[in-house]
C-alpha cells in the first residue's frame, strides 16, 4: 500500500524479508528496506542504505539524485536495488516531484482503460489514484491495452535508467470483485458482472503483464509482487506486507512465507516480509520489533521494519542487525520441556547463535544450553545486555536473539563418555527430541589437539586417568605423567580404534574397552587400570571382516556390571551385539534394515533415570533408542545433520545430558 497521497503509483514496500536461492549469501540476518523518499536522497542517506542487502525505492531517485544513488551500489556491490512499479494503479493529478518516468506514465495511461462500475465511474482503494483494468476487455487505445502498457513501462525504465536489479510490482491482487461493493462492469459494457466472472478474467489479465514483463527482460531479472503469489510461476518471489507484529494468525504467516519460498518460477527466489509499527511510529516497542524479527528468522527471508503502510522512509537500525548469526544449522522446530510438552516456543539455530520466538500470550522460560550468551548491546538493555545464560524467560509474544560462546574446550565439570578426537567440531543434540542444541570444540586440557582419546577416573581415587591412543600404542597418564604405554593388538594394528572404559567384571575399578577401527577386524581387548591385558579378548563379530565395530560400555540390565556393546563397521549388515567381559554373547539384534551397511555408531546412557541404560545407535543422521533385549523405544532424525556417518559419544554436565556428533 502507499504512503503518501503524492506518491501513490510510483513507489513502494514495508517491513520485508526476502527468500534467496542458493546463489546469495546464506548468512544471517538478511536486511531489507523500502525506502520511498518522494524526491531524491541525501549522500547521508545512501551511505546508511548501504548497510542492507535489498532496497527498494520510486524509479525518480536515480534522475534526481544520481550521485548519491551511485553511492549505494559502489559501497555494497552485493545489494540487490529494486525499483517500485504498481501493477494497477494511476495517479490522478500530476505529483509534484515529476521525474521523466513519472511524466510519461501519467500523460499515456489512457482513461479509457479505468475500471468501471456500470455507471462509468472509476474507482479505487487508495486517495490520489484510480484503478486500471488489466483485462482484455479494457477497450484498445493507440492499438494498447493497460495490460500491454505497464510491461512496456516497467522495461523502460529497467532499460534506461540501467541501474537496477529487478523489479517490485506492488498491488498484485488475485481478485477485486470485492471492490465497489462487487459493482464493477469489467467488460465496459455497461452492465454488473459476476464477482466469479469479474475474477477469472482479472487474474488472466494480471498474469499477461508479469507474463509480457519476463518476456521483454529476459529470465535474469528480479521480478517479486505484493499482495499475492498468484502469479509465481513469472517471479522470483513475492512480498508479505504488515505481517508478523502480532501473535494473530502467526503460524498461518509463517507457513505461507515458507510456501511462497519453495515455489516460483525462477530463481534467485526472494521473499519480502514487511513489519512495522502500525503507523505509530513507536520505534522502541522493541518486544514488538523482535518478535517479527525473530519469526523472520525462522525462515530463509530478509527482514526490515519500518512505521507502517501510511509512510515509507526509515533508516531505523536495531542492536540485532549488527549480529553476524552465520549461516543456519536447522530449520525452524518446536521447543519441548523434559515432558516433551510443546511451550508454544519456536527455535532456529545457526553458526554463530540461536533465535528464540515466544508465539503464546505468556512468558515462557527455555533451557537453551551452556554456551549462549545475550547480545551487549545499546537500546534495550533489560533484555541486550551481553549477559551469559544457560535458559531464557521470554514474555508474552516475544522473541530474542542468542549468540554462541567461542567455547575453546569442554568445561571442567563435563564428561565425555568415549573417546573422541580432541579438537573436534562437534554438534550437541537433545537425547530425546534430536534438535541440534548447540555446538562445542571437544578439547581437554589434557589431551592434545588432534589426538584420540578418553578421559575417565578408572580407579575411583578422585583424580581423572588420561587414556591416549597413537600409532597402536595405549598409554595412561595421570596428573600430566606417564605410568604406562602398552600395545592393546601386538603392534599389529596401528590404524583407529573405538574407545571406551567401564567397571565389565564388578571390582570396582574402570576397565579400558577398544576395539579396531575400519580396515581392522572387530577385535575387542580390554585393558585394566595397570596397563595389563585382560584376557585375549573377542571378536563382536565376523574375525574375517576388516570393517572394524564401535563400542561402549555401561549397565544395560540394571546388574551393576557394565556390558560391552558393539555396533558393526560400514559394510556389514547393521547389527548391534551385547557382550560380557568374557566375550560370552548375551543378546544382538539389527538396528537397521539388513541392506543398510553405513555402519552403527553405539553409546549407551540411563535417559530416564531407571538405573539400567538405554543403546542409542546412529546410522547416518537416524538414532534409534533401544532397550538391551532389542525392543525399539523411540527413533528420530537428527535435525539439519548430513547423511555421513558420524561418530557419537555423550557429553554431560551437572544440567545436561546431549549426544555429540562429530
Amino acid at each position: 500500500m502507499k504512503y503518501r497521497v503524492i506518491i501513490t503509483f510510483l513507489s513502494i514496500i514495508l517491513f520485508s524479508i526476502v527468500y534467496i536461492s542458493a546463489a546469495h549469501a546464506s548468512s544471517f540476518p538478511r536486511l531489507a528496506n523500502y525506502y520511498l523518499t518522494g524526491g531524491g536522497i541525501t549522500e547521508q542517506e545512501a551511505q546508511e542504505l548501504t548497510k542492507w542487502d535489498v532496497v527498494i525505492m520510486g524509479m525518480e531517485v536515480p534522475e534526481i539524485s544520481p550521485a548519491a544513488f551511485a553511492l549505494i551500489k559502489k559501497n555494497n556491490p552485493d545489494v540487490k536495488l529494486l525499483v517500485y512499479v504498481d501493477s494497477i494503479m494511476r495517479g490522478t493529478a500530476p505529483v509534484q516531484w515529476r521525474s521523466s518516468f513519472h511524466e510519461y506514465h501519467y500523460n499515456n495511461a489512457k482513461s479509457e482503460w479505468l475500471l468501471q462500475s456500470p455507471q462509468g465511474e472509476s474507482m479505487t482503494f487508495w486517495p490520489g489514484t484510480e484503478i486500471m483494468n488489466p483485462t482484455d476487455y479494457a477497450p484498445l487505445a493507440q492499438g494498447k491495452r493497460w495490460n500491454d502498457f505497464l510491461p512496456a513501462f516497467a522495461a523502460q525504465v529497467y532499460q534506461k535508467q540501467g541501474v537496477w536489479d529487478g523489479i517490485f510490482f506492488d498491488d498484485a491482487m488475485s481478485d477485486i470483485s470485492w471492490l465497489n461493493n462487487g459493482n464493477i462492469d469489467i467488460t465496459n459494457d455497461g452492465v454488473k458482472d459476476a464477482p466469479e466472472f469479474i475474477d477469472k478474467a482479472w487474474r488472466t489479465g494480471m498474469r499477461s503483464i508479469y507474463q509480457k514483463t519476463r518476456a521483454n527482460l529476459g529470465d535474469n531479472i528480479i521480478i517479486i509482487t505484493n499482495s499475492s503469489y498468484e502469479y509465481s510461476e513469472q517471479l522470483n518471489g513475492r512480498m508479505f506486507e504488515t505481517v508478523l507484529t502480532h501473535g494473530w494468525k502467526w503460524d498461518e504467516q509463517i507457513k505461507a512465507i515458507e510456501d511462497a519460498g519453495s515455489s516460483g518460477g525462477y530463481l534467485p527466489r526472494y521473499i519480502v516480509v514487511n513489519a512495522n509499527t502500525d503507523n505509530t511510529g513507536n520505534r522502541e516497542d522493541w518486544r514488538k520489533f523482535r518478535f517479527a524479527f525473530t519469526s523472520t528468522l525462522l525462515t530463509d527471508a530478509y527482514f526490515s521494519y519500518d512505521y507502517g503502510d501510511k509512510w515509507h522512509e526509515q533508516i531505523w537500525w536495531y542492536d540485532e542487525y549488527n549480529v553476524n548469526l552465520g549461516n543456519a544449522r536447522s530449520n525452524a522446530y518446536a521447543v519441548t520441556n523434559k515432558e516433551r510438552t510443546l511451550l508454544g516456543v519456536w527455535r532456529r539455530d545457526f553458526e554463530k547463535g540461536i533465535a528464540l520466538v515466544n508465539i503464546t500470550g505468556v512468558a515462557q522460560t527455555v533451557i537453551v544450553g551452556s554456551n549462549f550468551k545475550k547480545i551487549n548491546g545499546t537500546q534495550d538493555k533489560s533484555v541486550n545486555n551481553g549477559q551469559r545464560v544457560s535458559q531464557i524467560t521470554m514474555g508474552a509474544y516475544d522473541g530474542i536473539v542468542l549468540e554462541r560462546v567461542n567455547q575453546e574446550s569442554v568445561p571442567q565439570n563435563m564428561t565425555v563418555s568415549q573417546g573422541f578426537v580432541a579438537g573436534s567440531n562437534a554438534e550437541l543434540w537433545d537425547m530425546t527430541t534430536g534438535k541440534s542444541v548447540g555446538i562445542m570444540v571437544l578439547n581437554l586440557q589434557s589431551i592434545p589437539k588432534g589426538t584420540f582419546g578418553l578421559i575417565n577416573d578408572l580407579d575411583s581415587d578422585g583424580i581423572d586417568e588420561t587414556i591416549i591412543w597413537k600409532n597402536g600404542a595405549l598409554t595412561l597418564y595421570r596428573n600430566g605423567q606417564k605410568m604406562w604405554l602398552m600395545y592393546p593388538y601386538d603392534k599389529r594394528w596401528r590404524g583407529s580404534v573405538s574407545l571406551a572404559s567401564g567397571d565389565v567384571d564388578g571390582d570396582g575399578m574402570r576397565e579400558i574397552v577398544l576395539a579396531a577401527g575400519f580396515g581392522g577386524g572387530p577385535h575387542v581387548r580390554i585393558v585394566d587400570v595397570m596397563g595389563k591385558l585382560r584376557g585375549p579378548g573377542f571378536f563382536a563379530g565376523n574375525k574375517n571382516s576388516r570393517t572394524g565395530t564401535f563400542v561402549d560400555v555401561n549397565d544395560i540390565n540394571g546388574d551393576g556390571v557394565d556390558e560391552i556393546i558393539a555396533g558393526t563397521g560400514r559394510g556389514e549388515e547393521p547389527w548391534v551385539r551385547i557382550f560380557d567381559a568374557k566375550g560370552t554373547l548375551l543378546n544382538s539384534f539389527l538396528a537397521y534394515e539388513r541392506n543398510n551397511q553405513q555402519g552403527v555408531s553405539v553409546v549407551a546412557s540411563d535417559v530416564n533415570n531407571d538405573k539400567v541404560s538405554e543403546i542409542f545407535t546412529i546410522n547416518a543422521n537416524h538414532v534409534k533408542v533401544y532397550a538391551s533385549t532389542g525392543i525399539l523405544l523411540d527413533q528420530f532424525t537428527l535435525s539439519n545433520q548430513g547423511k555421513n556417518n558420524k561418530r557419537v559419544v555423550i557429553v554431560q554436565d551437572a544440567l545436561h545430558k546431549r549426544l555429540a556428533t562429530y
